[in-house]
């Protein structure tokens, strides 16, 4: 029935009923986007944020990091489409920002998430004894 807000290091508790008058749902994600990052990764695309996907895939993959210039050809794509299978996404082979986002939840990188109401629970329970 409340809502945790934290901002700046400080816990803020909100009934739900008073969150719900005040947002209607909009939200913006952080993430950290891989180097170079611009746009989807397509078919043939090169560069840093290719090499980068390569390298995210093989440690989920727990295979060697490859070496040397990447290209996104159809082997990698094979490989995008089972992650975003596993992960529940609709696999298509291109890697936009929600591919990234979860390659980036599977390999550990640190970023800002929602938690569940348990997790809240819980830290609301340390916060506010």
């Amino acid at each position: 029935q409340t809502a945790l807000l934290q901002f700046d290091g400080h816990a803020y508790a909100l009934p739900l009923n008073v969150l719900a008058s005040m947002w209607r749902g909009d939200f913006t994600t952080f993430w950290r986007t891989p180097p170079e990052f611009k746009m989807k990764i397509l078919p043939g695309n090169t560069g840093a944020v290719v090499d980068w996907l390569a390298a995210q895939l093989s440690k989920i993959d727990k295979t060697a990091a490859p070496a040397g210039k990447q290209v996104f050809d159809a082997t990698m794509q094979s490989r995008v489409y089972a992650f975003q299978m596993a992960q529940g996404l609709k696999p298509d082979s291109v890697v936009g920002a929600t591919t990234f986002m979860l390659i980036n939840r599977a390999v550990g990188v640190e970023e800002p998430r929602l938690q569940t109401s348990q997790t809240t629970a819980r830290r609301h329970d340390v916060l506010h004894p």
